[in-house]
């Protein structure tokens, strides 16, 4: 490695050498090589000896450089085993590799400019570099973006032949997709730049110039592959609104949204091909009213002539059809509805009745969802999910479907829609029919009252005018079931449903039902089910891995139609709805049974003011057991910060004790400790602190008594030598030589020592009393030296002592 390493360092001017160094390199880290090599040959060699290897490399930010270096080398020989040397050191070190690369001047903007090479080989190659570094690093993304990529892409595929052309097409629109993808700046970047409507030339798959345009090679299905999830991270619902609204728009203006349609309503597609551009199409009209409009208008080219609607509708129910296109048709059902009142209600009123002097223009939408409820296979969950779109948030459009009358066989009777959804919800044996009619029963009757009340008045014949005897025999059936016991998985979510649907009916209530009111219904589930039993199935629901996977997206992905269960937008409806029953069932419960917590669209105007009425005197209530428990929480909280203080304290004091060698406080002598302990030990800290600053007073005063018996001293000593120079006698009881110090310590020693000082305060004043009486009878000796010698007339009144 050394070697290799130095070669490219001080032999740059040998291009052998600098190639056969190159190789070298490329041959240690490239674990890929090993694949090729015989098993039995490699049994104590490390399947990641390559990695290893490259983090040997890596070590000196140089070898980098002069790789970067060697791109401009005029050998292309040279040029290109750089390039690949540094694609091995990007698969086997991804993030140190890009970070390396950055922290190069100008270092991708090298990589870029070989895009634009006339050696094709190095131009492929450095495709492939770009693919590799540009991976989850947007700094990257940006820097090969602002360097015109774009537009060297778009060239090369062209000069490849389009979706027609061979790997290196696929190769740039991989490196094209993975600039876009998550990257807001490259994609508002890549639409101002009219990249959009150059790309939509990859879509003119079908051209009567060239006889081979209707051929699907293996090639081909994976560069048109590409090519739509291009399109579709360009207005991935991810993406800001505003971006994806000014895609859309482009991709009409440009006729991008037109090709798409040829390709969805042509035969012969391959199913992959037909998956990719379904959901194209869908989120390029999603919430795009101009866009939802050309396809409500499109006619398929078929005979007799069809909406492209129904012709989408027809291949969703089709049961034979692949499963994924199935799923790709109704998420582009669901865009083609999403914001979009007036398609909802154009297919919801075909279903209607109608006079019998109007012509019937052939099977609508409507008609098409409604003969696919009576499948009892996965066509039934297609039809109940298109059929929840059609009425989602939309609350006249549930009324109204009150009024579609189906004959669940030739020549019976007619019966509403509601009643035929509750028989195949009690009757079916296929798991899913179940379940979907349940998720569709649920949509339609949320914020809906008067679908309630149907509901409620409705019984098993099929009749809203019954008697008062069968009122209610919906509900109390999906009570009965409510109860059972969950034998496995699917019954606990049929069961879940079951019991969000009966919750519906308490919560959006109109009131006007006679002995099915809320109180009514409140009371009859607690006693029946049990506040806590509810709120289980519920979560039991929303744990289920089946509801968890559809949530996370839009779109769902499965590998067989058995294995649909849930849709999302259900999802994200039924998490609002646990929500309220859990916000107004405990607040029923806590409230012995207060009803109408819960404020609700009613409409009759007899009962909205007791029912607003009721609604505040609950608020009230609710309120003020709210301030009680924030109280009592805010009392817990001192408290808490009490007991974890008078700990702190205990622990000190233990350790203190422990560190000093004295007894270590029992158990219960810490529980007696109390703050009120702890206020008393501060006060006799600020004593000793007021005691201690006396001291040091009473230091200085001792320090200054010391200084003036010092110099009585002196004096004593002068006059007593003076008194025996003159032939005087001195007192017996004072002697030169003792006589002060029989009175007192050496005057060296009248220092304060350590000892004294740290003495406590009442000893440290009582040997200040005893040196300042000493010094007083000192004096008073000396004074009366002093008369004697002027008995004496040794000295007169004016001496002085030197």
């Amino acid at each position: 490695m050394n070697i290799f390493s130095s070669v490219l360092k001080t032999d740059c001017e040998d291009s052998d050498c600098v190639c056969y160094a190159l190789e070298g390199l490329y041959a240690v880290m490239n674990d890929a090589a090993n694949d090729q090599v015989e098993p039995h040959l490699l049994v104590n060699i490390p399947t990641d000896l390559g990695v290893q290897f490259t983090e040997m490399y890596m070590k000196n930010i140089e070898n980098y450089e002069i790789l970067l270096v060697l791109l401009d080398a005029p050998e292309s020989f040279i040029r290109r085993n750089a390039m690949r040397l540094l694609t091995v050191l990007s698969i086997n070190r991804l993030k140190d590799t890009q970070t390396a690369i950055l922290q190069c001047r100008t270092g991708v903007s090298k990589l870029v400019d070989i895009l634009s090479d006339t050696h094709e080989v190095l131009r492929n190659d450095v495709i492939l570099l770009l693919t590799e570094l540009t991976k989850t690093n947007t700094n990257i993304q940006k820097i090969v973006a602002f360097e015109n990529s774009f537009d060297r892409l778009l060239k090369i595929i062209y000069s490849e032949g389009l979706c027609d052309g061979g790997i290196v097409v696929e190769d740039c629109l991989r490196l094209l997709l993975q600039l876009l993808d998550g990257n807001p700046s490259n994609q508002v970047l890549f639409v101002e730049g009219n990249f959009i409507q150059r790309l939509s030339l990859l879509f003119d798959l079908y051209s009567t110039e060239n006889p081979q345009s209707h051929v699907w090679c293996a090639q081909k299905i994976a560069n048109t592959e590409v090519a739509m999830k291009v399109i579709q991270t360009l207005v991935a619902p991810c993406n800001k609104a505003q971006l994806v609204r000014n895609c859309q728009n482009v991709i009409y203006d440009c006729g991008l949204l037109e090709k798409l349609c040829n390709i969805v309503m042509v035969s012969g597609v391959p199913a992959d091909i037909l998956t990719k551009a379904v959901y194209a199409l869908a989120d390029s009209i999603r919430g795009c009213p101009r866009n939802q409009e050309y396809l409500a208008k499109l006619v398929a080219p078929s005979e007799p002539p069809q909406s492209a609607v129904n012709v989408l509708l027809v291949s969703m129910l089709n049961k034979h059809q692949s499963v994924v296109v199935r799923l790709a048709v109704l998420y582009c059902f669901q865009c083609y509805l999403a914001c979009n009142h007036q398609s909802q209600s154009a297919i919801v009123m075909t279903l209607l009745p109608k006079p019998s002097d109007v012509p019937q223009p052939g099977v609508s939408a409507g008609q098409l969802l409604c003969g696919g409820l009576f499948s009892n296979d996965s066509s039934t969950w297609f039809s109940a999910t298109a059929l929840l779109h059609c009425i989602h948030d939309n609350e006249q459009l549930k009324q109204e479907l009150l009024r579609v009358h189906l004959s669940p066989n030739e020549g019976a009777q007619p019966v509403t829609l509601l009643h035929q959804c509750f028989v195949w919800q009690q009757q079916s044996n296929h798991f899913q029919t179940r379940m979907s009619v349940l998720q569709l029963l649920c949509t339609w009757l949320t914020n809906c009252s008067e679908a309630v009340r149907s509901f409620l008045n409705s019984s098993n014949t099929g009749n809203d005018e019954t008697e008062s005897i069968n009122r209610g025999s919906y509900l109390w059936t999906l009570i009965a079931e409510a109860c059972a016991v969950d034998n496995d998985e699917n019954e606990a979510l049929i069961h879940g449903l079951t019991t969000l649907l009966v919750c519906i009916c308490v919560i959006y209530n109109p009131g006007n039902v006679k002995g099915l009111d809320k109180s009514t219904l409140f009371s009859t589930l607690e006693k029946r089910i049990g506040i806590d039993m509810i709120l289980e199935r519920l979560n039991q629901v929303s744990k289920a891995e089946s509801f968890v996977t559809a949530s996370k997206r839009p779109h769902t992905f499965v590998q067989s139609a058995d294995n649909l269960i849930f849709d999302y937008t259900f999802t994200r409806l039924f998490k609002r709805l646990e929500y309220t029953v859990m916000h107004t069932f405990q607040s029923d419960s806590n409230m012995n049974g207060v009803k109408d917590c819960i404020p609700y669209n009613v409409n009759h105007q007899n009962s909205k003011s007791i029912d607003h009425s009721n609604a505040e005197t609950s608020k009230r209530q609710y309120e003020d057991e709210l301030a009680r428990q924030e109280s009592e929480i805010t009392i817990l909280r001192n408290r808490v910060s009490a007991l974890e203080y008078e700990l702190s304290t205990c622990r000190s004091v233990i350790s203190s004790n422990a560190s000093t060698g004295n007894n270590i406080i029992g158990d219960d002598q810490i529980q007696k400790l109390t703050i009120s302990d702890n206020s008393v030990i501060q006060n006799l800290e600020q004593k000793c602190l007021l005691l201690e600053k006396e001291r040091d007073n009473i230091r200085v005063e001792h320090e200054d008594l010391l200084l003036l018996l010092n110099d009585q001293d002196t004096k004593i000593m002068k006059l007593c030598k003076l008194i025996k120079d003159l032939g005087g006698c001195v007192p017996e009881d004072i002697d030169s030589s003792g006589a002060i110090n029989s009175k007192l310590p050496d005057i060296n020693d009248h220092q304060l020592n350590k000892e004294s000082i740290n003495q406590p305060l009442p000893t440290f004043q009582t040997l200040l009393s005893t040196q300042a009486d000493t010094l007083q009878h000192t004096t008073n000796r000396a004074v009366v030296l002093v008369m004697s010698l002027l008995k004496l007339g040794l000295i007169t009144s004016d001496f002085k002592c030197q």
